[in-house]
């Protein structure tokens, strides 16, 4: 719900009708009763001190002059002077208890000071009395949205919006309720009606371009943000908004332009901090002040926890910046809150009771050509149909591609809802019976934790989408492997923790591909001789500290070369700019295009060995690399970000490559340059032996998984994490 403020009083709505025929010329009746008449123009126009004053001398000269007390203590309000207006507005009623208008004003009196029932009970009043005065409405509807009542708040709006239609307070008000029970979509057409309504109201007009923001109409979006700031220039939201669409659209000067501006204007503009920390580490934009800029982040984020705030960071810019588990946790917590509707009863019922196969739900957003989509290609079809029944739940882009196409068409059931709000997805779910509900999604962009905090199933996981806690209560249990949550870290998750014998990725399509023959080096732009060491993460992981720690080891490596990930010319120019500060020619970094995927892999197999990174490390890429035979160094750290590679080395039996600290990562990575890597490659050149790639093994411990999650609620257990035992002995722990 937006801010409730008095600047909703009409005080020509309000004003009771004053007979002037019958007072006495010139008496001080009349006198008091034309400085209310000359009053009520100015508190229209805004000019509130001005309409006080006149009020004051009109009650001077009649101090039971029932309107001055009442639209006084109106413009007190509208000042914050609380406890003094609501007095006047009781002496008003008090003279007077049929005005209906008496009884509206008091009721909002009470709404901004945040008590509601007894707000309630004076609105009421006023519709009795008034039972076609749309204020009254209007007024009730927002302590409803305050109070969580959204369906009567929704209802009570619509009948402010009937009596009077050009109401531009009530189609906020309704748009925000409608945002909070439905989603953006539904919101969005009332936003703009209010913003038409209200040209001159900025905050109506920022609402209305974050709607266009979050439907994802983000040309529209801009143009629309670029406009406030050209008539507010000093709206800060707005430019936040800016930087946000340009981040969006790989814009990166421009974003850090925005948020750079945005900060001017407000320096403890936590979302102006958020997006300039992510776009600048995008553009590995490390000017002296980005060390300052993080731990001003840590600093505001901290701050706003320790006050039981809502965290003024995103969970995924955290990830990428130096907080430890817990306090991901805590943000990751805040964050899930924000999706948090008013009616949190389960949705789930009988439905999820009836007998046949275990029902097991998957929420993807991303059965379209994205990573997440890659790592469980093939899961859906691997599940065994004599005893799961399978339901992929899609609500993202259609992209025509191979892997959506392959989703579709092995999913024993494929639902598709996009356009379908929270409410009716849930509903879905929990009318197709399913069990267990496994979210894909967490908190990457396009989740639906709406969803799941209506709780459509009686046990629902979090898994692959996110590397973290999900942070909301909703969900029952996490799937995580020994690496990335070990023993004796459970509290770093919100869920019960199950732990899965090996990798908790299952990194399907790597398991299948059949990687087509490398290019010559110069064909990848490569020199023709030379180690190659590499890195394709995003470039947002790079650090100003890792990259330093890489050009120690090109240095000591006479002839070798970095290959990195092209996203973006500022990137390459300050990348370059950052190798020549440290001593190393800047031609020695070398950037890959994009490529389609099989390319990708293809030039993949022309490196030597494989970087990683800290504090967010290397996920998919880090499949895309061993599966190319391509041997990756880490250091796990102390967040489930930074030890997925160690995962994954440690399924794909290169332990060796798991370094204990950045010293012997440095080190190690020189020796394997002077050595030569050519015995750690040849492990990797039958990726169907290794555990990490035996995805018909992983479904069936994921099977395991949801079958035991199942079984604790059956028989009324408290829901407790477990660890699955390998199935195959023979294999290295």
């Amino acid at each position: 719900m937006a801010q409730v403020s008095m600047s909703s009083f009409d005080p020509a709505q309000v004003l009771h009708s004053v007979n002037l025929a019958g007072a006495p010329v010139g008496g001080p009746v009349l006198q008091a009763q034309q400085l209310v008449a000359h009053a009520v123009p100015l508190h229209q126009q805004g000019r509130v001190g001005e309409a006080a004053a006149l009020y004051r001398s009109a009650l001077q000269l009649q101090p039971d002059l029932t309107d001055a007390q009442h639209l006084l203590g109106v413009a007190l309000g509208q000042s914050g002077e609380y406890a003094e207006a609501e007095r006047l507005v009781r002496q008003a009623i008090a003279a007077q208890p049929a005005q209906g208008a008496y009884w509206n004003s008091l009721g909002r009196l009470l709404l901004l000071q945040g008590r509601m029932p007894e707000a309630v009970q004076a609105l009421q009043e006023a519709l009795q009395l008034s039972p076609q005065n749309a204020e009254s409405f209007f007024n009730l509807a927002e302590a409803q949205g305050l109070a969580g009542e959204l369906a009567e708040a929704v209802k009570n709006y619509e009948q402010a919006l009937r009596l009077q239609p050009g109401h531009a307070q009530a189609r906020f008000g309704l748009a925000q309720v409608l945002r909070q029970l439905q989603g953006w979509a539904a919101a969005l057409p009332h936003y703009q009606l209010a913003a038409s309504m209200a040209p001159d109201a900025p905050m109506g007009q920022y609402f209305w371009a974050l709607a266009l923001h979050m439907g994802g109409h983000v040309q529209q979006a801009l143009e629309l943000y670029t406009r406030i700031t050209e008539r507010w220039p000093d709206m800060a939201e707005a430019w936040v908004g800016i930087g946000s669409v340009q981040f969006g659209m790989n814009r990166l000067r421009e974003a850090i332009a925005a948020y750079e501006q945005a900060l001017t204007l407000q320096p403890e503009n936590a979302n102006a901090l958020d997006g300039l920390v992510e776009a600048r580490r995008k553009a590995c934009d490390w000017r002296d002040d980005m060390a300052a800029l993080e731990q001003r982040l840590h600093a505001l984020a901290r701050r706003g926890l320790d006050a039981g705030l809502p965290a003024p960071v995103r969970i995924f810019t955290a990830l990428y910046t130096p907080f430890d588990a817990l306090e991901l946790k805590a943000i990751a917590q805040s964050n899930a809150l924000q999706s948090k509707p008013a009616d949190c009863a389960p949705r789930c019922n009988e439905a999820a009771r009836r007998d046949g196969r275990l029902r097991i739900g998957y929420l993807l957003a991303d059965a379209r050509d994205h990573p997440n989509a890659h790592n469980m290609l093939s899961v859906f079809g691997l599940h065994d149909r004599a005893r799961f029944e399978v339901f992929t739940y899609s609500w993202g882009l259609d992209d025509q591609s191979v892997y959506r196409k392959r989703i579709r068409e092995e999913s024993e059931h494929f639902v598709e809802l996009r356009g379908a709000s929270d409410e009716e997805m849930a509903r879905r779910i929990r009318d197709d019976g399913v069990q267990v509900l496994v979210d894909l999604m967490g908190h990457t962009a396009d989740n639906r934790l709406g969803v799941l905090w209506r709780k459509p199933a009686p046990v629902q996981m979090n898994y692959l989408g996110f590397p973290g806690t999900s942070g909301a209560e909703c969900m029952d249990f996490v799937l995580v492997d020994r690496w990335v949550c070990p023993p004796g870290r459970e509290a770093e998750m919100s869920e019960a923790v199950i732990r899965l014998p090996y990798c908790y990725n299952p990194l399907a399509h790597h398991a299948e591909m059949q990687v087509p023959p490398p290019p010559a080096r110069e064909q990848a732009g490569l020199p023709p001789q030379g180690f190659v060491f590499c890195c394709f993460n995003n470039t947002n992981k790079i650090s100003a500290e890792v990259f330093a720690r890489w050009m120690r080891i090109l240095q000591r490596t006479p002839g070798s070369v970095l290959w990195l990930y092209r996203t973006h010319d500022l990137v390459d120019e300050n990348l370059r700019r950052a190798a020549a500060a440290l001593g190393v020619e800047p031609q020695r970094l070398v950037f890959a295009p994009h490529l389609p995927r099989e390319w990708h892999m293809a030039r993949l197999q022309l490196a030597d060995l494989f970087l990683d990174t800290t504090p967010y490390g290397a996920h998919t890429t880090t499949g895309d690399a061993l599966r190319a035979g391509v041997p990756v160094l880490t250091v796990p750290g102390q967040t489930f970000a930074s030890r997925v590679a160690a995962s994954m080395l440690d399924a794909a039996r290169l332990p060796e490559c798991i370094q204990p600290d950045w010293p012997a990562y440095e080190e190690e990575a020189v020796r394997l340059c002077a050595q030569g890597v050519a015995e750690l490659k040849a492990r990797l050149k039958s990726p169907e032996v290794l555990p990490l790639f035996d995805t018909p093994r992983q479904v069936r411990d994921l099977e395991r998984a949801y079958s035991q999650a199942w079984q604790q609620f059956v028989e009324g257990e408290k829901f407790s994490g477990f660890d699955l035992e390998r199935e195959q002995p023979g294999l290295p722990a």
